[in-house]
């Protein structure tokens, strides 16, 4: 009877275990949220007064159109994307969103690079935002 429970506790440590590290990204700074905490985060670090940055990757034109309030262009397409997210404050937390998840996904390995440590990625970019019924400002 003991075996069979030391059997079933290894197997859900294991299980827990497994299911832990499944994240989109291994890097614990480094992480694609879902839109309810995205959202929550941002509250947090404006409810804590913790210096944060939002950075809409999107082109110009979609920038445009439309983007949460307070957020930052730098076009994920320019030529220069990676120096210049490599110019912002490393100290500071991030939180990054494209269209639809893809090119900020994308640009985690290039804050990685850069040498950032707290940057969240929008999952589902400004659609899925936008789909929970948030706002955006032109």
């Amino acid at each position: 009877m003991i075996k069979k429970i030391s059997k079933k506790i290894v197997s859900v440590i294991c299980l827990f275990l497994g299911l832990s590290s499944c994240q989109a990204n291994s890097d614990p700074g480094l992480l694609s949220v879902g839109v309810d905490d995205f959202e929550s985060k941002i509250t947090q670090f404006k409810n804590t007064k913790k210096e944060y940055v939002i950075i809409d990757i999107r082109t110009k034109p979609e920038y445009d159109s439309g983007h949460i309030e307070n957020a930052v262009m730098i076009d994920f397409y320019s030529k220069n994307f990676y120096e210049e997210i490599s110019k912002l404050d490393k100290s500071k937390t991030y939180f990054v969103y494209c269209r639809s998840g893809n090119r900020s996904g994308k640009s985690l390995k290039q804050f990685k690079n850069a040498g950032f440590t707290q940057v969240y990625d929008l999952k589902g970019g400004i659609n899925a935002w936008k789909a929970k019924g948030n706002k955006t400002v032109k």
